[in-house]
């Protein structure tokens, strides 16, 4: 995908078009990784001489795991969302509640997904029949913000398909969000019916936690609480 993304190229010209990426440490090596190993197959094949990416240093990450998104115990989730679903930190007046965001925060907890593939979770990839979810995509943001305009449509991170159960608990609620749309809808739209910002459900997430006194954290943290 990243290659079918630049288009016509030469191999010789992969570390400068990578280098243009913008891509954390480890994506990055793992991209350098995948390029390496198809130049040394070209160099091995005779379909050029010398190797492109063979002095290409990797990328340290700098510092640590980011801890905004260290896993947290069950029993703290539950009493985020308990706080989520009946406003507890909804500040007043409040045009729109916290408890809007519920379902997507519940559905984030129980299924591990990441943030984008929720925000991007359309209805027609809900199986009620077979009791499952298809994540295939992601409305992902993009360098010029995280609002709905700015996001796209796209494949998962991993470029992956996989299959996610629905509890009879996930399936209520589901359900409650399917009911009227058509299958291209979102089932997870903003207050205003567009795509969630995730920078507003950050927002939402970080007046619950300061109102519960618990540490600071990100909506990512659900997939490693998963």
């Amino acid at each position: 995908v990243m290659v079918r993304n630049w288009g016509t190229c030469r191999m010789e010209d992969f570390p400068r078009l990578l280098a243009t990426m913008g891509y954390k440490a480890k994506t990055f090596n793992n991209r350098k990784l995948v390029l390496g190993q198809f130049c040394r197959w070209a160099v091995k094949k005779g379909l050029i001489l010398e190797d492109p990416m063979e002095d290409i240093p990797s990328r340290r990450k700098v510092g640590g795991k980011d801890p905004s998104r260290k896993w947290m115990e069950d029993s703290y989730i539950r009493d985020i969302l308990d706080a989520v679903g009946r406003d507890r930190f909804s500040p007043h007046p409040c045009r729109w509640k916290h408890s809007h965001y519920y379902p997507v925060f519940y559905f984030l907890a129980v299924t591990g997904v990441r943030p984008a593939e929720a925000i991007g979770l359309q209805v027609k990839k809900i199986s009620f029949t077979r009791r499952e979810i298809r994540i295939d995509q992601a409305l992902a943001r993009t360098r010029k913000g995280t609002s709905s305009r700015n996001r796209v449509m796209k494949a998962t991170k991993m470029e992956d398909s996989r299959l996610v159960p629905i509890s009879p608990e996930l399936e209520a609620i589901l359900r409650d969000q399917a009911k009227g749309k058509d299958r291209e809808d979102l089932v997870f739209p903003s207050p205003t019916g567009v795509a969630c910002n995730d920078r507003s459900m950050n927002d939402v997430l970080a007046s619950v936690l300061r109102g519960l006194e618990m540490e600071h954290r990100v909506l990512y943290f659900f997939r490693h609480s998963f």
